[in-house]
């Protein structure tokens, strides 16, 4: 079962997250925490399928270069909500996973995210990233109970499965807590109902 913490308002949430950021901005993950969960795309799919990738979620930037590392040929971006960036064009954006840059619609052959467990508004954030999504997108879910920090949480493998079907995603590889799924060709307007 799907589970969600309710925030009473949206201030709230982003004072949680913010402490949260504050916390964690200084934190880094190397290569090998990424791989396994790219390992379809790489493996499988290859490399050459993926020309710009977006990260979600990716505090101080250090995913972004690292992912510059395993996709050299790529163009990478990052978002935070609390990160230094303001231009749609640049490295690093600063926005809410729902409100990403109108100038970003299918921009993405690959959007990556292993911090679905922070959203707010699961429908329109899953809504936005197929917006902006060409391809792929590879999840990386949390289990055990949400907490105010991380609000969303899956249980098991079946629940990944019905999120993806609710909203349309085909999954390609489905390891442990982490999903690669293809992203149906839709618009601003044919994704409404995501």
């Amino acid at each position: 079962m799907l589970k969600h913490w309710k925030y009473d308002d949206y201030a709230v949430y982003r004072k949680v997250q913010n402490t949260r950021w504050e916390q964690k901005k200084k934190k880094t993950r190397q290569k090998r925490f990424y791989l396994p969960h790219l390992s379809y795309i790489i493996d499988v799919l290859g490399k050459t399928e993926i020309e710009s990738i977006v990260c979600q979620g990716v505090r101080n930037g250090s995913e972004v270069a690292t992912f510059r590392s395993i996709f050299p040929d790529c163009s990478v971006q990052g978002t935070d909500m609390f990160v230094k960036g303001n231009d749609p064009e640049g490295p690093l954006f600063c926005c809410d996973f729902s409100e990403l840059p109108e100038v970003w619609e299918k921009r993405f052959d690959l959007l990556y995210s292993n911090s679905i467990d922070h959203v707010y508004n699961l429908d329109k954030t899953i809504k936005e990233w197929k917006r902006v999504t060409k391809k792929y997108m590879v999840l990386v879910f949390s289990d055990g109970d949400p907490t105010l920090g991380d609000p969303f949480r899956v249980t098991d493998q079946d629940d990944i499965t019905e999120l993806c079907k609710k909203y349309d995603l085909e999954i390609l590889n489905l390891e442990g807590l982490t999903v690669t799924v293809r992203v149906p060709s839709c618009s601003a307007t044919s994704c409404e109902s995501a």
